[in-house]
């Protein structure tokens, strides 16, 4: 069987690009991910309380400065936006990043399908 697993339950096995989404409401931030070619979210949406911490985290999974001042710009404009991050392995996988659904589906099928 020729399964590759992205992450583990607690790390970043591999090094992937994602875009990760942030919107703020309420004063609570929140963030998830999607896969590169951006239609197929691989994280829960998950609450950040502040945005140092909305910072920290990014800063965390692997975003450069570029990508801080990225941030920094669209909270400043709109309170939300998006950043291409590629994700740092070895890391906790604080986002919660799983293998895309798609994959998932694909997976099944061909495990329903060995003899």
């Amino acid at each position: 069987m020729q399964a590759i697993h992205l992450v583990a339950v607690n790390a970043i096995l591999i090094r992937m690009r994602v875009l990760v989404n942030y919107i703020l409401r309420k004063e609570v931030w929140y963030v998830h991910a999607i896969t590169e070619e951006a239609l197929t979210p691989i994280s829960p949406i998950l609450p950040v309380h502040n945005q140092a911490t909305l910072i920290r985290l990014m800063r965390y999974i692997g975003a450069g400065d570029a990508e801080i001042d990225e941030v920094n710009r669209n909270i400043g404009r709109w309170s939300r936006g998006s950043v291409w991050i590629e994700l740092a392995p070895g890391r906790k996988n604080l986002l919660r990043i799983r293998r895309p659904w798609s994959e998932q589906a694909r997976l099944a099928d061909t495990k329903s399908a060995a003899p």
